[in-house]
């Protein structure tokens, strides 16, 4: 026997990413992406998932390329002068689609006493809000790596030893906001693994004489902003690690470095069943979403793609006329 009776409230703004459950322990993983969102270093664009699908499995992000400079003219010649084209730029993002099948006894939906709708739809869109966040940072750690233009890796700084431990420091990060030359300035935001801001808030209490500010997080993380420019920092043990662990990338980002196109409503699937003296429900519910930086491309030949293959910098080719323009940098270390 099956029907669908049992339609929680997912596509109300009890689902919408902004809207997450502040007292469970989901709130702890989602946080991450209220932050990111505040900082202005990505672009969100929610759609309607016919809208999304249209584009098929990749979407086309123009932009333009920078015109031709200004330059001094001969006001006494009579020679025409040559056009200079304005051309375009297009990244190529690609879209994955993301599922999951839910199963709860109503007897359990019962005995809560409470709204159970509500509750479902406000944990729901939390895991979507942490997804987004995780896939995000899976494409930057791995786009960033295809910022081979004008020297290979030239977004990356790699301080990681399998012998000598380099941990992350504020010499480091400097060094690594150095690599966007004169764009360096415009980095406002740093998202790093837990354990990556303890080795440095351990560098900033020895060398730099920030005692008094253990654990205080906002007078850490203002201090830090002092000695680096970087006004935001997102700590969350969901930006991924590499070689089995072992280090860890801290992201550095501009404004509008990250562009993600999401389906905004939930697709959702519902059937109860009876099994005996049980009624079960069960709720697949899925979404497609696009993570993308700026001004890289996918250059993979293979559609919805495995979180592997986002975070392989070999799936991913620069699209710009002067690296400056992606406002992502790595760090990698212990």
């Amino acid at each position: 026997m099956a029907s669908t009776i049992f339609v929680p409230t997912v596509n109300s703004d009890f689902v919408q990413i902004g809207m997450i459950d502040s007292e469970g322990a989901a709130s702890v993983d989602n946080k991450p992406w209220r932050e990111l969102v505040a900082s202005g270093c990505v672009i969100v664009d929610p759609t309607e998932a016919v809208t999304l699908a249209k584009h098929g499995d990749r979407i086309s992000i123009p932009s333009i390329k920078d015109p031709a400079d200004f330059g001094r003219v001969d006001i006494t010649s009579t020679s025409a002068m040559s056009a200079q084209e304005v051309d375009t730029l297009t990244d190529v993002g690609v879209v994955q689609w993301n599922r999951q099948l839910y199963q709860f006894d109503d007897s359990d939906t019962i005995r809560s006493g409470h709204d159970a709708s509500k509750e479902y739809s406000m944990k729901l869109g939390g895991k979507k809000a942490k997804r987004l966040f995780e896939l995000l940072m899976k494409v930057a750690v791995g786009a960033v790596d295809a910022v081979d233009t004008p020297t290979a890796n030239c977004h990356t700084s790699v301080v990681y030893s399998g012998t000598t431990p380099a941990y992350p420091t504020l010499q480091r990060l400097r060094a690594t906001k150095a690599l966007l030359a004169d764009a360096q300035t415009r980095i406002t935001t740093a998202v790093m693994h837990s354990a990556s801001f303890n080795y440095l808030l351990s560098d900033l209490i020895t060398n730099y004489g920030a005692g008094s500010v253990v654990g205080d997080f906002a007078a850490q993380t203002g201090l830090l902003g002092t000695l680096l420019g970087i006004k935001n920092w997102i700590v969350s043990d969901l930006v991924p690690t590499s070689d089995s662990g072992a280090s860890y990338n801290t992201i550095l980002l501009g404004p509008g470095a990250l562009w993600l196109s999401h389906q905004k409503a939930l697709t959702v699937d519902t059937q109860r069943e009876v099994k005996g003296t049980k009624t079960v429900d069960y709720m697949a519910v899925s979404f497609n979403v696009c993570p993308h930086v700026r001004f890289v491309k996918w250059a993979d030949a293979g559609n919805n793609p495995t979180d592997a293959y986002l975070i392989d910098p070999t799936k991913w080719d620069e699209a710009y006329d002067d690296h400056r323009r992606v406002l992502v940098a790595k760090l990698n270390s212990n």
